[in-house]
């Protein structure tokens, strides 16, 4: 299983130490600072599940500045740097891959959009990706899609689980689908 990594960017580049040392009484995470704004935290558990919205409203209450941070796991492929560059035009909260597509997509990043859309790609394979658009353009109907694929409707589920599994991103929820139908439009 792959580790949890979270970019952290915060608002005040004079605190950097106190963040630091805040994360350090949290958890024993591996720390990078990137510059004097980002750093990049890793999860040393690979089984455990770090509340990263705790973090930053602790970040916020404790320190009194704006946190922003994505949370992603690590894979081969995903290039976290073209992520972490737009943080700073985001609005201070926590965000996975589902959560950051759309403020991507409407402020019109192209070069995060064309590594989304490349990475999904190769993460998922174009089968399954085709599986889940289609599904979205058959309105969230397991049963319309599958009949428009000439597949069994527990292929289709499967394809789904996988996709799901794999990105993080639930295509049969509103959210994971608007989310994946505004990044291939």
């Amino acid at each position: 299983m792959a580790k949890t990594t979270a970019s952290v960017w915060i608002s005040e580049a004079k605190e950097m130490e106190a963040v630091i040392d805040l994360l350090r009484v949290f958890k024993p995470f591996e720390i990078t600072v990137i510059d004097s704004h980002l750093l990049r935290i890793t999860d040393p558990d690979e089984y455990d599940t770090t509340d990263f919205h705790f973090i930053a409203e602790l970040m916020m209450q404790e320190l009194l500045m704006d946190v922003k941070i994505f949370v992603n796991i690590d894979q081969a492929g995903f290039h976290r740097s073209l992520l972490e560059d737009i943080l700073v035009d985001l609005a201070p909260t926590v965000y996975h891959l589902k959560e950051i597509i759309v403020p991507i997509v409407l402020g019109n990043y192209s070069l995060q959009i064309n590594h989304l859309k490349t990475y999904m790609k190769t993460l998922v394979g174009e089968e399954t990706l085709r599986t889940v658009l289609s599904f979205i353009d058959s309105e969230l109907n397991q049963s319309q899609a599958a009949k428009k694929l000439y597949m069994h409707r527990n292929t289709l589920l499967y394809r789904l689980d996988q996709f799901k599994r794999l990105t993080g991103i639930d295509p049969t929820k509103f959210s994971g689908a608007y989310a994946i139908r505004l990044l291939y439009e």
